[in-house]
């Protein structure tokens, strides 16, 4: 999130109603992450709106050929064309075999994924990966 929003760990903490340990720079408050859907009114409250995007690295249902798979999944090409000049917040699956990061979030900003590792960042080419799902931000005006 930080990495999408252009923010810093204590900014984006404060966007998701969290705090920072002075010391360590690490969340308080929240143990094993947050799941996509729990993003939405910490960012809308603080001018950010989002898109949520079911991609075509998640099951919607049993058979992925049917039109309801069809009809509400974005495919690999397409999500490059809407994510295009966008930034994102994408859930990712396993690392492909060779490249892309761990199941969890990254960032999708200036046409690259960006992922968050011990020594800094880590850069990867959206074909590499496999989305679940991408929520999509903009920043929004608040009354």
């Amino acid at each position: 999130m930080t990495s999408a929003m252009d923010a810093t760990y204590e900014e984006a903490a404060a966007v998701l109603g969290l705090t920072c340990d002075p010391a360590t720079g690490a969340v308080l408050g929240i143990d094993t992450g947050m799941m996509m859907l729990e993003l939405g009114a910490p960012l809308l409250r603080n001018g950010w709106t989002g898109t949520l995007l079911f991609c075509d690295g998640i099951s919607l249902v049993a058979d992925t050929s049917a039109p309801a798979a069809a009809r509400v999944a974005v495919h690999r090409p397409e999500l490059a064309n809407l994510l295009s000049g966008r930034r994102a917040i994408l859930q990712v699956w396993k690392k492909d075999e060779l490249s892309g990061p761990a199941q969890h979030f990254v960032a999708w900003r200036d046409g690259v994924v960006i992922d968050t590792v011990e020594d800094g960042f880590a850069i990867y080419a959206l074909e590499g990966i496999r989305v679940m799902l991408a929520l999509v931000l903009e920043p929004c005006r608040l009354n």
